[in-house]
């Protein structure tokens, strides 16, 4: 449903992930941020901000002055990708 980066943000010095949508306008990627904005939970990431990026004030914008995609920056979670999980057998939930 979108792409992921690793970026640093640079005014707080901290290394965050960016989820960008594949198109401008996404009703299930702002229910997605709504929902994981909601939730405070410790297996469940953390959203630190979310919404359109301003073309404006983006150097890299392919259309300066217009509404870009849709963003949502959250915490990095350590670990195994959920992928590589399942292959090596699924997830089960650890015993204490």
């Amino acid at each position: 449903m979108g792409q992921f980066y690793t970026a640093r943000d640079t005014r707080l010095d901290r290394i965050v992930a960016i989820k960008v949508s594949k198109t401008a306008f996404d009703p299930r990627f702002e229910r997605e941020a709504r929902a994981v904005a909601a939730l405070n939970y410790p297996n469940i990431y953390t959203l630190y901000d979310a919404g359109p990026d301003q073309a404006e004030n983006n150097r890299f914008a392919r259309n300066p002055g217009r509404v870009g995609l849709l963003f949502q920056l959250s915490a990095i979670r350590a670990g195994l990708r959920l992928v590589k999980l399942t292959r090596r057998g699924g997830c089960t939930p650890r015993r204490q």
